[in-house]
């Protein structure tokens, strides 16, 4: 998601066809929903090592939405500047 922020500070944005304001709420929302994923994600694992499951399923769950979720916001983010 880092790459996200990269992408509103030296990421082409011509007026006429990309609105800031647009590609600053699709990846702030990416960043949100990542953080909130990985915590999640993580919580589970925790909770399942603890109870003595395995707990590699939760983690591989965690790190496929969260793929997801960074796919889908750079998606988001070319379309609202039309890159």
């Amino acid at each position: 998601m880092l790459g996200g922020v990269f992408l509103l500070a030296f990421g082409p944005c011509a007026p006429p066809r990309c609105s800031a304001g647009a590609a600053v709420a699709a990846v702030v929302t990416g960043l949100v929903l990542a953080a909130a994923t990985g915590l999640g994600g993580l919580a589970l694992t925790v909770r399942r090592i603890v109870l003595r499951r395995a707990a590699w399923p939760a983690a591989l769950l965690t790190l496929v939405v969260c793929v997801a979720v960074v796919v889908a916001t750079w998606a988001g983010h070319q379309l609202v500047t039309g890159v």
